[in-house]
């Protein structure tokens, strides 16, 4: 570790940290549960906002097995791009490029979240790349 350190203190050499999705689900709010909701539970939310307005768009993705929400907007954009004017579901393809793009503002809004002051991993992370207690001001982006 002391030589990862001296390597990243000399600049001379670029390392990156891959931090993952499930990071940022393991840190908790000020008022308890995860900064950002773990794919599951993104894929329940994202669901219960748009299964109101598109029930048989919904209902066909479910019929076809279990989805997360990246299989979803997966399945979702597809259809915006191929089916033109035809109808499925219930929806055209401007109509499916239209909740596309609902879904990526819900995700989006859902995933927009600041780390709060105070202690936290990632903050331990810098603090021990740079070798001091700086606090770093970190934001998640979408």
């Amino acid at each position: 570790m002391s030589d990862l350190r001296t390597i990243v203190a000399q600049g001379r050499k670029r390392i990156g940290f891959l931090i993952g999705a499930g990071a940022a689900a393991g840190l908790q709010k000020p008022g308890g549960g995860p900064l950002l909701p773990a794919i599951d539970s993104m894929t329940t939310q994202v669901v219960a906002a748009f299964r109101p307005a598109y029930p048989s768009v919904f209902d066909a993705i479910a019929s076809r097995g279990p989805a997360n929400i990246e299989a979803i907007l997966t399945r979702v954009r597809s259809l915006s791009g191929v089916i033109g004017a035809e109808t499925i579901d219930g929806l055209d393809g401007d109509g499916y490029a239209e909740l596309g793009r609902r879904i990526c503002s819900e995700i989006g809004s859902r995933s927009n979240a600041s780390l709060t002051s105070g202690e936290n991993a990632f903050r331990h992370l810098i603090n021990w790349l740079v070798g001091t207690d700086w606090m770093v001001e970190l934001r998640l982006f979408r």
